[in-house]
């Protein structure tokens, strides 16, 4: 019995280096399968990975196909677009062009129309005016334009002249219709022979031109004009087609024309339509008469 312990001793000893390498195996084990289970972790995720990579650059590289073809298609059809608002610009520019072409041949034309005796009527007596009218060497200043004539201040070869308002603004419109409204007007009055002659001295008097010159000029401009004595007519005819010009000027260059000068286009333009409904201009009936 004494040599029983020794057998326990030994006994453990063997238990314990079995235990040590059943431990050791046990972890190289687990180890190595371990990294098999990594590995082929990895392997799976590299090949869908790379999978989903593929996807995404084939979906990138239509995804970018397709928007540089609607850029494409975007700009091209910009293009067409400027083009086409390019030629439609033109277009427009060149009937502006036109436009005041048509306009000052017109005020061209109606210088020829104003009867030579307005240049100094002011300082002429009613006697003087009716022997000048009898006269036969000095029957030519007072003109001779017949009513149905008169036409030519508004038209010209191509139609009426009305027809190039749309291009060059209402001001330069309104502007050029009272200067050719006074013009009509002042003929009307010296190619009646019957009219007063004290009333055709006084032309200026006469309530219709008094309501086109206060829907046409300034305070200042109204001023001016009473202080003129002689060529009352010619400072009018000045003025109104400096005021053309320098209209035309700001259509040529593209400008707009500001709220006020919009205004007094207003006012002018109804001047004149009123006027004509009242049968003064343009329908080759005679002026009103001083009563009316």
């Amino acid at each position: 019995m004494g040599n029983i312990p020794g057998f326990l001793l030994s006994l453990l000893e063997v238990a314990g280096v079995s235990a040590i390498i059943s431990s050791a195996i046990v972890w190289l084990t687990s180890n190595w399968i371990g990294e098999r289970l990594k590995n082929a972790i990895k392997h799976e995720y590299d090949l869908k990975l790379s999978k989903l990579n593929h996807e995404l650059k084939s979906r990138s590289d239509t995804q970018a196909m397709e928007l540089k073809s609607t850029i494409e298609k975007e700009a091209e059809a910009l293009k067409f677009a400027m083009s086409f608002v390019g030629e439609a610009k033109k277009v427009v520019i060149s009937r502006k062009l036109d436009g005041v072409d048509v306009i000052w041949a017109s005020v061209l034309n109606a210088r020829k129309f104003a009867p030579l005796i307005m240049s100094f009527i002011e300082v002429t007596t009613e006697e003087q005016y009716r022997e000048m009218r009898r006269n036969p060497n000095t029957e030519a200043m007072f003109g001779n334009i017949a009513p149905e004539n008169i036409k030519e201040l508004i038209e010209d070869k191509n139609g009426a002249i009305e027809r190039v308002r749309p291009y060059v603004g209402e001001y330069l419109w309104a502007i050029y219709s009272t200067y050719i409204s006074l013009t009509t007007i002042i003929i009307l009055m010296i190619n009646n022979r019957d009219k007063n002659p004290t009333s055709i001295i006084n032309w200026h008097q006469d309530s219709s031109i008094q309501e086109i010159l206060k829907s046409s000029l300034s305070a200042e401009e109204t001023i001016d004009f009473s202080s003129v004595r002689i060529g009352k007519l010619g400072w009018l005819k000045s003025l109104y087609e400096s005021k053309i010009l320098q209209a035309i000027q700001m259509v040529m260059a593209g400008q707009e024309f500001g709220a006020e000068a919009l205004k007094q286009a207003q006012a002018m333009e109804e001047t004149i339509q009123r006027l004509k409904h009242q049968n003064w201009q343009f329908n080759n009936k005679e002026p009103r008469s001083e009563a009316a």
